[in-house]
């Protein structure tokens, strides 16, 4: 005896929702908390206002942010880590090397759990 299934599912409208601007924005904001100790703060403007979150991005707009993520002249300058513990040049790096790009993938697994 032959049994035989088949099950069509409709993706697109899942599609439209992981592609969407709430799950980016979601995804934005919870990559902003996991690299915020790795951003250097000395008063705070870089981390807390200078930054504009959008759907998938997350945009510092300070007019000294280049040579700040690139680590200044020469790209060796020391930051202050008495405010973000892990402040460094290249801060979204550093916390991928530290593996928080993984606690961003279960972040966004959660996301996707709860709202699909």
């Amino acid at each position: 005896m032959n049994v035989s299934t088949s099950i069509q599912i409709d993706i697109k409208p899942s599609l439209k929702i992981l592609g969407g601007e709430t799950f980016g924005l979601f995804s934005a904001q919870e990559f902003r908390r996991l690299v915020d100790d790795y951003v250097p703060m000395n008063t705070g403007q870089l981390a807390e206002t200078d930054v504009q979150l959008k759907p998938w991005e997350i945009e510092y707009f300070a007019p000294y942010v280049v040579p700040v993520y690139n680590g200044g002249r020469g790209g060796n300058a020391r930051f202050k880590t008495e405010l973000h513990g892990k402040a460094c040049k290249e801060w979204d790096k550093a916390a991928v090397r530290d593996g928080k790009d993984k606690n961003l993938a279960r972040s966004m697994q959660g996301w996707v759990d709860k709202n699909l």
